[in-house]
């Protein structure tokens, strides 16, 4: 009769786990109850289909410290995750790719070079699908790694007596880096004049500088001169100069 309720039970099943969109399902109803549920009887098939959806699991990132200064190490970035049940996650791969213009390809493993790069948690596995970032989430992250500092001087040289050959100072670094001299005649006024290589009586001045090399593209000359001595105390002044 249409006036009497019934309660209907029934089981669906999906056709698989994954999440999506319009997905079958398919059910069997396999009792009914209610005050008049005597007076009905299931039919011997009381099976069909409909569709629902699966809605993909949230998961939210988070990053560590993603800032360094450059000492020859790979500087991994902490990548930690959780569910929208708030359970640890761990179905993910983290990626360093180089930014413009560091190049440094996609790769799992991190990074030693001076450079920006982009850090990124990849879902992975056969579940891959199943999860999506959660709002206000994101999957990536920024690493930069600035250049290390570089101390230089002049060990030895900055005062010779006239014998007419070329002098030069004995440039050094901490770390042992490559190192260009290069000279210029100073006048009696101070002037700096053109670049030269010091063999007649007077003064020069002399610019230390890194050689072009992949490893000093790495550090910066932050040092400054005190007398003869060059120490690390600040790091405006690059390249260094002084008299000899």
């Amino acid at each position: 009769y249409s006036t009497d309720t019934l309660t209907v039970t029934a089981v669906g099943r999906f056709e698989n786990a994954n999440a999506g969109t319009g997905k079958t399902v398919n059910y069997e109803i396999t009792a009914i109850s209610g005050v008049k549920a005597g007076n009905y009887a299931l039919d011997a098939d009381m099976t069909g289909t409909t569709t629902a959806n699966i809605v993909a699991t949230d998961v939210k990132f988070s990053f560590g410290v993603s800032a360094f200064t450059y000492d020859g190490s790979k500087k991994n970035v902490a990548v930690s995750a959780v569910d929208s049940d708030n359970r640890v996650f761990s179905d993910y791969d983290v990626y360093y790719t180089g930014v413009a213009p560091t190049s440094y390809a996609k790769s799992k493993t991190a990074p030693t070079a001076v450079g920006t790069y982009t850090v990124s948690a990849e879902f992975t596995g056969a579940n891959a699908a199943n999860y999506v970032v959660a709002s206000g989430s994101s999957n990536t992250a920024t690493l930069t790694i600035e250049p290390g500092n570089a101390v230089v001087w002049a060990s030895a040289g900055t005062a010779h007596l006239y014998n007419d050959t070329n002098k030069t100072i004995t440039a050094m670094s901490v770390p042992n880096l490559e190192l260009d001299v290069t000279y210029y005649a100073v006048d009696a006024d101070g002037t700096v004049g053109d670049v030269t290589t010091p063999s007649e009586l007077g003064k020069y001045l002399y610019v230390i500088t890194l050689k072009d090399t992949d490893t000093n593209k790495n550090y910066v000359i932050c040092t400054e001169i005190v007398e003869h001595l060059l120490d690390c105390l600040c790091c405006s002044a690059r390249p260094e100069n002084e008299t000899l």
